[in-house]
C-alpha cells in the first residue's frame, strides 16, 4: 500500500473514531473488514476486540475478516467471539454471525469447543430457523459427541410436547458413523 492511501485510511480511521454521529459503530466495523492485511496492527486489532467487547449496535458479523488479525494474535478468533459473547448476554441486539461459521471457522475453535457450543446456542435462541436442517447442530456434534444429548436437554427442558415433525431434522444424526452410541 503506498504513503497516500495509508494516511487516507489513517485519516478515515481517526474521522470515524474521533466523532459521534449515528451508526458510528457500524462504520468502524466496516473500516475493519475492508483494511487491508498489510495494514493490520496491534491498535487496530485491540480497536476491534474493544468494539465487539463494548459496542450497543445491531452488527452482523461476518467472520472472514478476522483472519488477518491472526498474525497479530494466533487466538484473535477465539478472543473476539468470546467477547462478542460476553457483549451479547448484556446487549439488546441478538448475536448475529455468518450463517456459515460452523462450517468455515470451526477449526478455530477446536481447543475451545464450549465456546460453540454457546454460540451455536446463542444463535439457535435468537433466530428462528437458525440451523432449520441441523447442518450446523451436526458440525458441532463432531468435534464433541455428548453436544447431541445437550441439544435435546435443551430443547425438552420446557416439558413442552413436541411432535414427532418437528424432530425430523434431528435425522442428521444418522449420517454420523457413532450415531447409534450418542442416542
Amino acid at each position: 500500500m503506498d504513503n497516500e492511501n495509508k494516511s487516507l485510511s489513517i485519516n478515515y480511521y481517526q474521522l470515524i473514531t474521533t466523532s459521534q454521529f449515528n451508526s458510528r459503530d457500524f462504520w468502524l466495523c466496516f473500516f475493519f473488514v475492508q483494511l487491508p492485511a498489510d495494514r493490520v496492527d496491534i491498535k487496530f486489532a485491540e480497536d476491534l476486540l474493544s468494539l465487539l467487547a463494548n459496542t450497543d449496535s445491531k452488527l452482523y458479523i461476518n467472520l472472514s475478516f478476522f483472519k488477518k488479525f491472526l498474525s497479530i494474535n494466533k487466538n484473535f478468533y477465539i478472543k473476539a467471539l468470546e467477547l462478542i459473547l460476553a457483549n451479547r448476554k448484556n446487549a439488546a441486539s441478538p448475536l448475529q454471525i455468518d450463517l456459515e461459521f460452523f462450517d468455515k471457522y470451526s477449526h478455530y475453535y477446536l481447543s475451545k469447543v464450549d465456546l460453540l457450543k454457546k454460540v451455536y446456542f446463542a444463535c439457535d435462541n435468537n433466530r428462528n430457523y437458525f440451523d432449520h436442517d441441523c447442518k450446523h447442530l451436526l458440525s458441532v456434534i463432531k468435534l464433541d459427541n455428548s453436544f447431541f444429548l445437550e441439544y435435546i436437554s435443551s430443547i425438552t427442558k420446557d416439558n413442552f410436547s413436541y411432535h414427532s415433525r418437528e424432530l425430523e431434522h434431528l435425522s442428521i444424526i444418522w449420517q454420523l458413523n457413532n450415531a447409534e452410541d450418542l442416542v
